[in-house]
């Protein structure tokens, strides 16, 4: 089948892809040293103590995560639909970004800028309301099949 050669191919481009970002980081070559954090308070990572972890916390982290197991082994049937929606509404999110992203570098500025009033919203552009359209109805179409 087709479609698992290319989830390995996703699959093995993004761990090497990580995995050349992190060296050339390491190395402070390439384009990775350009994106460093710079952090505006001024604090390093570096003087933080780590986190002291006791008992506590991890018999915390037992039962809560016991229950979630529990909640979803008698609530699958439930719960189920509740992914969908969350996976539905972070796609059409994520396709919003997107698409917006590509449609203001694409199109003219006198078009990508065209906005209209909203009462209680303020300037809406033309693009994000088409781009809003599109997102939601992929991400509504994709959830009910």
């Amino acid at each position: 089948d087709a479609s698992i050669a290319v989830l390995v191919l996703m699959a093995v481009g993004t761990v090497a892809g990580g995995a050349y970002w992190s060296a050339a980081k390491e190395r402070g070559e390439g384009a990775a040293s350009t994106y460093e954090y710079s952090d505006p308070e001024g604090d390093e990572d570096e003087d933080e103590e780590p986190a002291v972890l006791n008992e506590y916390f991890a018999w915390g982290f037992i039962i809560v995560a016991s229950l979630g197991l529990v909640i979803l082994f008698y609530f699958i049937d439930y719960l189920i639909y509740v992914l969908v929606f969350i996976f539905c509404l972070a796609g059409a999110q994520g396709l919003f970004l997107t698409l917006t992203s590509l449609a203001r570098t694409a199109l003219p500025p006198a078009i990508s800028r065209a906005s209209y009033p909203l009462p209680q919203m303020g300037q809406i552009t033309w693009v994000n309301t088409v781009v809003t359209v599109v997102s939601v109805g992929l991400a509504v179409v994709w959830g009910i099949y």
